[in-house]
């Protein structure tokens, strides 16, 4: 059910959605240059090295975010395949008629 695929958009699509994250960019760039801050104000990484290391009482934090993200994940999968396989029954009984 992976439909995002090079394959799968049609040239017209993979156009407008350029423009339109081109469109984002630049909007990005000139609300940035409004406001007068910088466009690496909004960059998630650490410009200079840090020194904090992890510890062990992270570990529990990790393991709780990757199972209640695993369990979100499979509700996500799941809801795709029953949408897929509802638009399957609509589309093939708007095809009878």
């Amino acid at each position: 059910f992976e439909e995002v695929t090079s394959l799968a958009w049609p040239l017209e699509l993979t156009f407008r959605v350029f423009v339109a994250t081109m469109f984002c960019s630049f909007l990005s760039y000139g609300l940035c240059s409004l406001l007068g801050s910088d466009i690496t104000d909004f960059v998630i990484y650490a410009e200079v090295p840090q020194e904090q290391k992890w510890q062990l009482r992270d570990i529990p934090v990790f393991i709780l975010m990757a199972a209640v993200l695993g369990v979100f994940t499979s509700l996500h999968t799941r809801a795709l395949l029953a949408m897929s396989r509802l638009r399957s029954q609509v589309r093939s009984r708007s095809s009878l008629r």
